[in-house]
């Protein structure tokens, strides 16, 4: 009588545990480069739970070590496509190893396939959705660190802020921009807040839209918003867009935008004779 798969596999433990070593350590996947000694636990210990899930009939013991190192690899900036081979031939060395014990029982090879590869296939599934929430998880955290850098809010003198904006804004940018005026007005008492636009490439009517908002915004905190950077290709498509900036404040460049809100304070940028 045949012995039962979870019997046979347990059996043959060692004997898997070593072939899969051998192949891992030999295969040109093997970046960079780990020893016999490094990798052979590693896939012992991953033997021994499939061994386990024979024997319970599920899959849980095996996956949870792929679900972990997918989340590692994304998290480490990893390729799945190196790892992902070692359960391919997991499953094909666990296989051609045990089918020669069913040769003569259909119905135990048709299990041992069968299992071998439920085993081997949650695992990839665990590993795939570990590394797919990693990585998106990450993805959010840089885009939001990067939507903070590009809305610097920097104070260059008492009550006078600036907002150098580049690059294209959509809506989420423009949310965050005017969170981000709102915050460092409230936060530094401001008075005015100068929004360099020199660096956003176009200025449509959603953008007028959004730069009319943020002051109208601004100014309910008792502060004024000055654009500067207003190019003459952009001052053209604003007036083609029949965009109305009226209350608005608007200076070709930034030095304008600085001499204007320092005059707004009752202050002056003035020369001095330099010293003898």
């Amino acid at each position: 009588m045949a012995p039962s798969l979870s019997d046979l596999f347990g059996e043959h433990l060692l004997e898997l545990a070593k072939a899969i070593t051998e192949r891992t350590v030999t295969s040109p996947e093997n970046t960079p480069g780990a020893p016999y000694e490094v990798v052979y636990p590693g896939v012992e210990d991953g033997m021994r739970r499939i061994h386990r899930d024979l024997i319970e009939g599920g899959t849980a013991h095996y996956s949870i070590i792929w679900s972990s190192l997918g989340g590692d690899l994304a998290a480490g900036g990893m390729s799945l496509e190196h790892v992902n081979h070692l359960i391919d031939w997991t499953e094909e060395i666990i296989i051609d190893r045990l089918k020669p014990a069913y040769s003569d029982d259909v119905a135990m090879t048709a299990q041992l396939y069968e299992r071998i590869h439920e085993i081997c296939r949650a695992a990839r599934t665990s590993m795939f959705t570990a590394f797919a929430a990693t990585r998106e998880a990450t993805i959010r955290a840089q885009s939001v660190a990067l939507q903070e850098l590009s809305a610097p809010i920097i104070p260059i003198y008492g009550g006078v802020l600036v907002l150098p904006l580049i690059g294209a804004i959509d809506t989420q940018r423009a949310t965050l921009i005017i969170e981000t005026l709102l915050q460092g007005v409230a936060g530094r008492n401001a008075k005015v807040v100068l929004l360099d636009i020199t660096g956003v490439p176009v200025v449509d009517t959603s953008v007028a839209h959004y730069l009319i908002q943020a002051a109208r915004s601004v100014r309910l905190l008792g502060a004024e918003i000055v654009l500067v950077g207003i190019r003459p290709e952009i001052a053209q498509t604003i007036v083609q867009l029949g965009v109305d900036l009226t209350g608005i404040v608007t200076m070709a460049d930034l030095q304008g935008g600085v001499a204007y809100a320092l005059e707004q304070l009752g202050l002056a940028i003035v020369s001095r004779p330099r010293a003898a």
